[in-house]
């Protein structure tokens, strides 16, 4: 429809906030509503009720055709418009910032020259530029050159350079150089308006304009939007024939444009906002009959290309649009078929692609202007009410904010320690948290009504990693979260201690499964070691017998076959599938998959073997007599020995370190020897009451031992914790002959 034919009929001018005119705005206020919503929110979000519509302080002056633009701290400016009515508008030069977290719209310095149906964008130094428009009154009003800058930190206008043409319902985009992309327009005035294909840069650096390559098709009131990889689509719009249906993309990167088809029909007036998903929405809008549109239109950037998507429930032009934090779409307001204000409003969902009707606004308005704000609300200021006359009023949208989870998606808990781990999720309304799978023996879930939620407790185990499901929800969304907690195992969680006869005392953490009642001077314990992966332990006699006991599987023994020498060592193997059986002599037995690496002949000036221990890996090990030789068999390292030292004392204890780069020589005295990187640490002189020491037991990280001698006396160095010791429970002759660490 030609404006000449039309002049009074400023609705054919307009655009919604984040559509064509405002494209700018709809990268711009989207992404920075990110500062503003962690900020604080508005007094009224508590008590609002999700998809709800509440009125808010009003603007200074009714107007419509605004520029609106969200600042840096979040407040809104909302600068020019025209007071009057739409078919008789007076340009103004107002502006006021909305604050809101008090709800309220305060002055501030006014525009150098009146204007409305100008283009605004906020640069990334905080400032706003405002160019172009319609400055003066009625049909003469006429197209401006200038352009002003508004200064948050004073807050006041000042003159920036002029654009080459004056326009008016050009689009303006801040681009990812922060430079300021302007398109198209009318030029001329509201009686005569002439359709424009130029496109200027602004360069808030030299603070000068560029004139760049035309549009292909002249154009004003199109949807101008900043694509996510930084190029700009151009759809629709008024040209000098009616409303159109093509589209033309600019890339930043060579600042040319090329064609981005063409939408499945013609609009003009639509409103547009940028989906989640990269695409473009476009709604409504009206034909060249100046009828209201029900259809939109969806363009997919990555194949250049446009589709239908479900219609409007109400047809609508010169709507206001913006994108809300949970990705759907909310249109407001506009002009409807009778030619009236609407005060309808409704929200597209980008994963059925349709439209539903939400609740009505407190007004009718068209040609407001619509912007995210803190706390999940969304501003809709002035335009012009059913009468069509200029107004005043403000309303919030309630979108809320979706949950989100701000708490670490991983949580240790050291078993033995009371633990808390504090769920968060942020969101408004305040989103509520629950939790799905099994946790850790121990460990027990609350919720609170403040968006956090607790895991806490004393952690038994198993050992390792478990995951549960978190899920936040507060009406708006839901949002789920897997939360990992792993059980760690403290560097001395405990101890089992076992003596001759096969009784096991447990301390700290660890558990006995069950003890044995075997005659010690027939059948004696010669050493218990702890099964990997498990709870379980095995305890081994001098005639071969292996004892599984806790779940600790069992490959096989020498119980059967009469033994010429005792048995003196045992060993798991670092994966649990197997063990080692040492033979007083040097002999070594392997059972599931350890590996047999070799055995000794030991004379009987070395005799007996006093321990074998594997590497970390399991692919060799250490085999240790009580003279203090020390050979090593597969990887196992050599690190030093004691053997033809004349020792006060015989070896009769032997561990390595977490990293198997080193080993403890403990004598029957006390004196303990480290090699290699075990740490250096005090041993002791043990008086012969409480002599021979037959344990060495590290901490899990090797930063400490304990000592065991054969009374039971437990002595704890480094980072060992002591538990307790059967120092008064033990009795001849059924003397300690053994400690380990379990899983």
């Amino acid at each position: 429809m030609s404006r000449r034919r039309n002049p009074p009929r400023l609705a054919q001018r307009r655009e919604a906030l984040f559509g064509p005119r405002r494209g700018a705005l709809l990268i711009g206020a989207l992404l920075l509503i990110g500062e503003s919503l962690s900020m604080v929110a508005s007094g009224a979000v508590a008590a609002a009720t999700v998809s709800s519509w509440s009125t808010t302080g009003s603007l200074s002056s009714a107007r419509f055709g605004a520029t609106a633009t969200v600042l840096k701290n979040g407040e809104v400016l909302i600068a020019g418009g025209a007071t009057g009515s739409r078919g008789a508008p007076s340009a103004s030069n107002a502006a006021g910032l909305y604050d809101p977290t008090k709800g309220t719209v305060a002055a501030t310095g006014a525009l150098g020259a009146a204007r409305f149906d100008a283009s605004a964008a906020r640069l990334d130094n905080g400032k706003v530029l405002v160019v172009g428009g319609l400055t003066g009154s009625g049909a003469g009003a006429s197209a401006s050159h200038a352009a002003e800058l508004y200064d948050p930190a004073t807050g006041t206008f000042s003159a920036a350079h002029d654009l080459a043409i004056g326009v008016f319902g050009a689009g303006a985009v801040t681009l990812p150089t922060g430079d300021v992309l302007v398109v198209g327009g009318d030029t001329g005035t509201f009686g005569a308006p002439v359709s424009s294909a130029v496109t200027e840069q602004y360069d808030p650096a030299t603070n000068a304009w560029t004139e760049l390559g035309a549009l292909a098709t002249a154009r004003a009131f199109a949807s101008t939007t900043l694509l996510a990889n930084g190029d700009v689509l151009v759809a629709g719009g008024r040209g000098g024939s009616g409303a159109l249906g093509s589209a033309e993309r600019f890339a930043t990167d060579t600042s040319t444009w090329s064609s981005a088809g063409s939408m499945p029909g013609t609009t003009t007036n639509a409103s547009a906002a940028l989906l989640a998903n990269g695409s473009v929405l476009v709604a409504g809008g009206e034909n060249s009959a100046s009828t209201p549109l029900p259809s939109s239109f969806e363009y997919a950037p990555t194949s250049n290309s446009w589709s239908t998507v479900g219609s409007l429930t109400v047809p609508r032009r010169d709507a206001s649009a913006v994108t809300l934090p949970n990705g759907e779409v909310l249109v407001a307001g506009g002009v409807g078929i009778s030619g009236s204000a609407l005060s309808s409003s409704e929200v597209f969902d980008p994963t059925s692609n349709k439209w539903s009707a939400t609740a009505t606004m407190p007004f009718a308005a068209a040609q407001g202007v619509m912007a995210p704000v803190a706390g999940g609300d969304i501003l809709f200021a002035g335009g012009f009410a059913a009468n069509g006359a200029a107004s005043s009023a403000a309303a919030t949208y309630f979108a809320g904010l979706p949950p989100t989870f701000s708490s670490a998606a991983n949580a240790n808990f050291l078993m033995g320690t009371v633990t808390t781990f504090t769920v968060r999720a942020s969101g408004s309304p305040t989103p509520l948290i629950s939790e799905s799978g099994t946790l850790p023996a121990g460990l027990r879930y609350a919720s609170s009504n403040d968006g956090t939620a607790t895991i806490s407790g004393i952690a038994s185990g198993p050992v390792g990693p478990s995951t549960v499901q978190l899920t936040a929800i507060n009406g708006v969304s839901t949002t789920t979260q897997t939360l990992t907690l792993s059980v760690i195992e403290p560097a001395s969680p405990g101890y089992l201690v076992v003596d001759a006869a096969g009784r096991v005392y447990p301390y700290g953490l660890a558990t006995s499964s069950s003890s044995l009642s075997l005659n010690p001077r027939r059948r004696p314990v010669v050493v218990i070691r702890k099964s990997i992966g498990d709870t379980g332990y095995y305890i081994v006699t001098k005639l071969g017998n292996i004892y599984n006991v806790g779940g600790a599987p069992f490959y096989g023994s020498e119980a059967a076959a009469h033994l010429s020498v005792p048995v003196t060592a045992f060993a798991v193997t670092p994966d649990g599938k197997g063990y080692w059986l040492g033979l007083a002599n040097g002999t070594v037995y392997s059972f599931g998959d350890a590996h047999a690496y070799s055995s000794l002949s030991l004379n009987a000036k070395v005799r007996p073997l006093v321990s074998i221990a594997p590497t970390s890996d399991g692919k060799g090990y250490w085999l240790v007599t009580k003279l203090g030789n020390v050979y090593n068999f597969g990887d196992a390292g050599w690190f030093g020995s004691k053997a033809r030292v004349g020792l006060a004392a015989s070896v009769t204890s032997f561990a390595r370190t977490a990293d198997g780069q080193g080993y403890w020589l403990g004598l029957a005295n006390g004196v303990v020897f480290p090699f290699g990187s075990a740490a250096t640490l005090p041993g002791m002189q043990l008086n012969k009451k409480v002599r021979p020491l037959v344990s060495i037991v590290p901490t899990l990280d090797s930063n400490g031992y304990y000592l065991v001698t054969k009374l039971g006396n437990v002595y704890n160095f480094g980072d060992a914790t002591w538990h307790g010791s059967p120092v008064h429970l033990v009795h001849r002759p059924s003397w300690i002959v053994s400690a380990a660490i379990p899983d």
